[in-house]
């Protein structure tokens, strides 16, 4: 047996053991997580599409958002799937085309951060504390 061929049986045999490992770990294989996390994302769009449920057109009012606005997200799996995708066609969502793995240039990050360090230094102690400080500390946030 050559060397090369030495090297990838022997690649092969811990490839192996680390998902024999990771099955007995998690107690399910890959497609097992993957349809699960599917079941959960497809939840979730139900959840969201409820009539009584308008989280994205309140949250843009509460912002004092304009019309016209653009949603941008990362291409996690779970905003490029094919029901979130379907999800946010349906809402007439206009969606801002976005590279792989480039947080650095999306633009809200910045603001994210301005946010957490504002509420965090007011220490909010419960959940409708937080709810309001974050939305006393957005409107403290220039537009320009």
């Amino acid at each position: 047996m050559s060397r090369l061929q030495s090297l990838k049986q022997y690649i092969n045999q811990r490839l192996t053991a680390a998902v024999e490992d990771i099955f007995e770990h998690f107690e399910r294989t890959i497609t097992e997580y993957e349809e699960e996390m599917d079941l959960r994302h497809r939840k979730l769009c139900e959840l969201v599409s409820r009539p009584e449920v308008h989280l994205q057109t309140e949250a843009a009012r509460a912002l004092k958002m304009k019309r016209g606005w653009v949603f941008q997200h990362d291409n996690d799996p779970k905003h490029t799937a094919r029901a979130t995708k379907e999800s946010l066609r349906k809402k007439h969502f206009k969606v801002l085309e976005w590279p792989s793995q480039s947080p650095d240039l999306n633009p809200i990050e910045n603001l994210w951060r301005e946010l957490k360090v504002c509420v965090a230094q007011r220490q909010p102690q419960n959940i409708t504390a937080l709810e309001e400080i974050c939305m006393e500390e957005w409107a403290k946030i220039p537009a320009t």
